[in-house]
């Protein structure tokens, strides 16, 4: 249950601090109890890769921020900062966010753990940076969550100003999930464009740095803010003059190949958007993300018509994209249909659900699939027939605008067919075997490098321990040992020779 669903559970007993009254009391107690214990086993992991010099230690803290977001509330935040927080001065801060922090027995907040712990991460008085800005950073999403948006603004610039203070690697994790949030909270404000120059200087350090994790945040924020402007053209530049690092998290990853996706196919260039969205619903998680895997499938959907395939009946009926995917599967019928009057009926009905999807100007392209198909219809059902029935079965006012259209479909080789201007007459040509043409070359040859491509992206989504085979590698000291055993061996194998002769 995330913290808004908490807050607005109020008739069933759920208190806005998501305590649950009645005979579920233990049970909420619980799971705020054992938030707790997980926050602190994360900030002792936090230590621990600070005082190791280990930034690996901390990448578990940043990845475990989901699960925790899930059981954020502001009493979890309070008993932690409570708990951890040993000057004046950072509980007044955090207190401004999280309400009082005085000391509450019942919690048992300082308990001997917490004021272990609380004394080991304050290293001569001040408290770990890491340790710090990853408290910050559970401040943050607990406002962004409660929608306290301003309030959530003034927290990011403190937060990415602690980030920038730090240039230790065991920051890095936590740095690229704080310029997350930190254009999330922007763009929730609808100023997501002011801080593009800000993200660029960064992105450039983080490159300097060799942080993968940041540049992958820092690319991904920059482009949703170019895409949400409509800059393709400055997306598509950024895209080509930077290498984005593969060795970073999948959803990361998923992030990338739709915002390319996205690129590509309003630049026409539909094969590959195909394949970026493909790739980006293979990276996404399997469980969880369901907003993130409907939007992807609406753009693979439309992408997909545009290059004139039809998606397979059964994504529509899958349960989590039976409802949102309702409208592309009415659009879907009327090209497969080749009925344009049909097509303007989805487009008309169903035009405000395009719109907030953004996909309503790459539908509004799908026009000239219905004229194909129709066309095809046509050229299958009739061995001759007039200009003038064409342009009436299509439903198109203008017969002179019919004509171009056949031409093109002709020289485009959509149909085997022969236009007589004279007569204004259709003439098809008779079916000609699709085994005799380059078709089947070209859709095994599609299949192929499909294949290919999964093979590729497996291979490399495979990780192993870092330096692991080192371990099997002998030193310097025992590759001198085993040359001096083989060489006692073989004086003594020559010395036994000499005795039997």
């Amino acid at each position: 249950m995330t913290t808004m669903e908490v807050d607005n559970a109020d008739p069933t007993g759920v208190s806005k601090d998501g305590v649950v009254d009645g005979a579920d009391a233990p049970v909420a107690v619980d799971i705020e109890t054992t938030t707790v214990e997980d926050i602190k086993d994360f900030v002792k992991l936090l230590e621990r890769a600070v005082a190791t010099g280990d930034a690996r230690l901390a990448v578990r803290p940043v990845r475990g921020l989901g699960y925790i977001r899930k059981n954020l509330t502001a009493n979890v935040l309070r008993r932690v900062i409570r708990g951890l927080c040993l000057k004046p001065e950072d509980r007044a801060y955090f207190a401004q966010y999280v309400g009082d922090l005085s000391e509450d027995t019942t919690k048992s907040s300082q308990s001997a753990s917490f004021k272990k712990l609380a004394d080991t991460i304050h290293k001569q008085g001040t408290m770990v940076p890491e340790v710090n800005v990853y408290l910050h950073l559970l401040v943050l999403i607990s406002l962004l969550d409660a929608k306290k948006n301003t309030e959530a603004m003034a927290s990011a610039e403190v937060i990415v100003g602690k980030v920038i203070a730090n240039t230790r690697r065991t920051m890095d994790p936590i740095g690229s999930r704080v310029y997350f949030f930190y254009a999330r909270t922007y763009e929730v404000n609808g100023k997501l464009s002011n801080i593009r120059r800000f993200l660029l200087s960064r992105l450039r350090t983080a490159t300097l740095r060799q942080d993968e994790e940041g540049q992958a945040s820092l690319v991904n924020s920059l482009l949703r803010s170019y895409i949400q402007d409509n800059l393709y053209d400055q997306a598509e530049k950024l895209v080509g003059k930077l290498t984005y690092p593969e060795a970073v998290h999948n959803n990361q990853l998923a992030r990338f190949q739709y915002y390319l996706g996205r690129i590509k196919a309003t630049k026409l260039e539909y094969s590959e958007a195909q394949q970026h969205l493909l790739q980006a619903s293979r990276k996404v998680p399997s469980n969880g993300a369901i907003g993130f895997k409907q939007t992807v499938q609406k753009w693979l959907v439309t992408v997909e018509l545009l290059l004139g395939d039809i998606p397979e009946r059964a994504i529509f009926l899958e349960k989590e994209y039976r409802e949102c995917l309702a409208p592309y599967y009415a659009l879907t019928l009327a090209i497969r249909a080749g009925k344009l009057a049909r097509f303007n009926e989805v487009l008309k009905t169903y035009a405000e659900r395009f719109k907030k999807d953004e996909t309503y100007s790459l539908i509004v392209r799908l026009r000239h699939n219905v004229i194909k198909t129709g066309i095809r219809t046509i050229n299958a059902a009739y061995s001759r027939i007039s200009v003038v029935d064409v342009a009436k079965k299509l439903q198109l006012d203008s017969v002179e605008d019919v004509y171009f259209i056949l031409a093109k479909a002709i020289n485009e080789r959509v149909i085997e067919a022969q236009l007589l201007a004279d007569s204004g007459t259709l003439v098809s040509k008779e079916n000609v075997n699709i085994y005799s043409t380059k078709d089947p070359f070209v859709a095994f040859d599609k299949r192929i490098k499909f294949c290919l491509d999964t093979h590729d992206q497996s291979v490399k989504a495979m990780r192993f321990p870092a330096k692991s085979y080192h371990g099997d590698l002998e030193t310097a000291e025992e590759r001198r040992e085993r040359e001096q055993q083989e060489a006692e061996l073989a004086k003594e194998i020559a010395d036994e020779d000499d005795d039997i002769l």
